[in-house]
């Protein structure tokens, strides 16, 4: 799935629900009370919600109550954030948090807004919420979970010390400390992971998946994945 953006309110009770994709409940108006997972809290100015893959959640709020409801594919988080989210639920938010939430709100009132510009945004919203994000360990869970979000760009090694403030030296350091990898054998296997989802669960051709995961060509792909699986591609959409 990508990301979709809504604009929601809830006067009443709808019962309890629960889905596979993560989701973040962002309060732009009114307050909302929630409960998730058996916990309860009330959303408005300052505090959010985050609520995890198949956990149990309800929501009522008295009339005015307006949030922005992003659902998120599990790829956009790495484990340790998904798992920091999941065990604290109720997320502060501060005045970064609530600008992106009203701009958004504005530009969801006229349209959906497109893929481009929801993977963007929900960038720049983990970025407000990421826990420990002015730490070294943070700021390397925000940008694996970057990377995860576009596991087909080619990322150069400046980019990505770019993006964590810090030397190529130091994040190869950061990289083998906290996910036992390179930062190249880690982009790797992000890679691999797509594209096997790419060839078991959609009928794109293969020559398409190659051109979209960067290979060179369909026999470069089936190399790839051979080495990866023992088995090509074609054989591995079959026994899918």
């Amino acid at each position: 799935m990508s990301v979709e953006i809504h604009l929601r309110s809830y006067p009443e009770s709808i019962g309890l629900d629960a889905h596979g994709y993560a989701q973040f409940v962002l309060p732009i108006s009114g307050t909302l009370d929630m409960e998730i997972g058996g916990r309860g809290g009330r959303l408005g100015k300052g505090l959010c919600a985050f609520v995890a893959p198949e956990a149990p959640h309800d929501q009522i709020g008295p009339c005015g109550n307006r949030s922005v409801i992003v659902d998120v594919p599990l790829n956009s988080f790495t484990p340790r954030v998904l798992e920091t989210f999941s065990r604290q639920i109720y997320l502060p938010m501060d005045a970064s948090t609530a600008h992106l939430c009203g701009y958004m709100a504005h530009l969801r009132e006229r349209k959906a807004p497109g893929r481009t510009i929801a993977d963007g945004w929900l960038s720049l919203l983990l970025d407000t919420l990421v826990p420990e994000k002015g730490t070294s360990a943070g700021k390397l869970d925000a940008l694996l979970a970057r990377l995860s979000r576009e596991p087909f760009r080619a990322w150069s090694a400046d980019e990505m010390a770019r993006e964590m403030g810090m030397s190529a030296s130091s994040l190869q350091r950061a990289f083998r400390a906290e996910v036992g990898k390179s930062p190249r054998a880690w982009l790797c296997d992000l890679k691999m992971q797509h594209v096997l989802r790419l060839i078991e669960t959609t009928s794109l051709p293969l020559c398409e998946v190659a051109l979209e995961a960067g290979f060179s060509d369909q026999t470069a792909l089936t190399r790839a994945v051979r080495a990866a699986t023992g088995i090509t591609p074609a054989k591995l959409r079959r026994n899918a």
